[in-house]
């Protein structure tokens, strides 16, 4: 079994369960040894051994000197929603890119609740009845946008 360094961030098999986001943290307490920490529950836990952690795919490392470690303890032992931000942080560096841009015309998506219609030539139309005529291209619109069936 490999041994990975505190502060990388990974896609593993948990338990079992593949392809989830863990971050390898320092030992907190002699008889902890709950050194993973996951994106989402894996067998209904957020914390994992050593051995329940296979098939590593390491994303990132997140080099921290030992200030920056002891500030990461202190702010775990301190409060039990680290692992939230943790999750969060995970999650923020391995977002999934934008999708590819739908080319078809009248072709919609949703982007910060709002629809959006493809014309033609790369313009996308705000689809709100009796409004302003509102436009931007597909580099305009967030990462987070949905392409609609």
């Amino acid at each position: 079994m490999r041994f990975y360094k505190p502060g990388i961030v990974a896609v593993a098999t948990v338990r079992g369960v593949p392809n989830v986001r863990v971050f390898r943290t320092e030992t907190f307490f002699e008889h902890d040894r709950h050194v993973w920490a996951s994106s989402t529950l894996a067998n209904s836990a957020a914390w994992h051994l050593e051995s329940d952690v296979t098939d590593v795919r390491p994303l990132v490392v997140l080099d921290l000197d030992a200030s920056e470690r002891a500030a990461l303890r202190k702010r775990a032992l301190e409060s039990f929603d680290f692992r939230s931000s943790t999750v969060a942080a995970i999650e923020q560096q391995t977002k999934p890119p934008k999708p590819a841009e739908p080319t078809g015309l009248g072709a919609v998506v949703e982007d910060d609740g709002r629809k959006w219609v493809h014309f033609g030539n790369g313009c996308w139309i705000m689809s709100v009845p009796n409004a302003a005529l509102k436009t931007r291209t597909w580099d305009d619109f967030s990462s987070d946008v949905e392409v609609q069936p």
